[in-house]
């Protein structure tokens, strides 16, 4: 059992290393498409392999918050990537029932970071509770505007793009904050300053490189 852990565990520590690189590669690269696809490919099978490990590690450590987080995490990658599909979603595209039930299951997972956050504040009176509240906060807005952009007709042209740049930006941002967290061990940083720094840090910048896309209302 104990070799079957050791290779997860570095599985997962291969997987990280590689989304950290071909992230920031597909980042850097992203007007030149015929090379930021296949980085931006190898990037998310980096981060399944991330969301796959880490949910196998937190639940043989029983550690709830790094099982909701590994959730958390994954589904900007999962539909930042599946919105490259939703290029006609502007003109009625039937959005599959897969991508529905993706929305229902990361909501659950939010709204549990929330119902967390509550129990530890509760219980220790920490201000640590604040991760989980954001994550939970943060992840079901995301929820909520996709299933509104599945349900509406008035669906910007770009949408897909937005949520493509979002999400996938978003995914790695939590890459770079796992990266940061076990790190932190070295710089001994307070941990609302390394959990929640890279998404205070990076968010606006792209909420204003998305904002960039948005020429209208509808296409």
């Amino acid at each position: 059992m104990e070799t079957v852990n050791s290779i997860i565990l570095f599985i997962h520590v291969l997987c990280g290393g590689f989304a950290l690189v071909t992230g920031l590669l597909a980042i850097l690269l992203r007007t030149r498409i015929k090379i930021h696809k296949p980085i931006g490919f190898i990037f998310y099978c980096a981060m399944t392999g991330v969301f796959l490990s880490s949910i196998y590690l937190a639940i043989l450590k029983m550690h709830l918050f790094f099982f909701l987080v590994g959730f958390f995490t994954y589904h900007a990658a999962l539909t930042g990537y599946r919105a490259l599909n939703y290029k006609q979603l502007h003109l009625g595209q039937k959005v599959l029932w897969v991508d529905w039930w993706i929305e229902y299951v990361a909501g659950t997972i939010n709204i549990g970071l929330v119902v967390l956050a509550a129990l530890i504040f509760l219980k220790y009176k920490s201000s640590d509770a604040f991760i989980p509240l954001v994550f939970g906060l943060l992840g079901l807005n995301n929820v909520i505007r996709n299933l509104k952009n599945f349900k509406t007709k008035a669906v910007q042209k770009s949408y897909w793009l937005q949520k493509h740049i979002g999400n996938m930006c978003g995914s790695y941002i939590g890459t770079v904050t796992a990266f940061i967290v076990n790190m932190n061990k070295y710089w001994d940083l307070p941990n609302l300053v390394v959990w929640l720094g890279p998404t205070l840090i990076v968010a606006p910048i792209i909420f204003m490189e998305i904002r960039k896309l948005k020429k209208g209302r509808v296409a």
